[in-house]
């Protein structure tokens, strides 16, 4: 039975087209063209856990000691191509 089913899924995939060649470009599909405006600019949000590991004879761990962070990043373009840029940011973290 799994012999089966496995012949007919592979028969099955050997019929799928994954892409016509009708509708293919010859060019790249990647604009040459630059969004002089793109940025890329985060939001961020995290949680952390943090346990101790290796604690001493006397040390009792009552829970998690849990962390939220969250913040602010905005890309700085250094060069007129603008694929290198410093990311400034603000952030919060307790």
């Amino acid at each position: 039975m799994k012999q089966l089913l496995l012949l007919i899924g592979f028969l099955t995939a050997l019929s799928c087209y994954g892409q016509s060649n009708e509708n293919r470009k010859s060019e790249n599909a990647i604009p040459a063209v630059v969004d002089s405006l793109y940025r890329e600019d985060q939001f961020y949000i995290g949680l952390s856990f943090n346990l101790i590991n290796n604690e001493p004879v006397d040390f009792t761990q009552n829970g998690f000691s849990g962390g939220l962070h969250l913040g602010f990043i905005r890309d700085m373009p250094i060069n007129k191509r603008r694929n290198i840029a410093i990311g400034v940011g603000l952030g919060l973290s307790t």
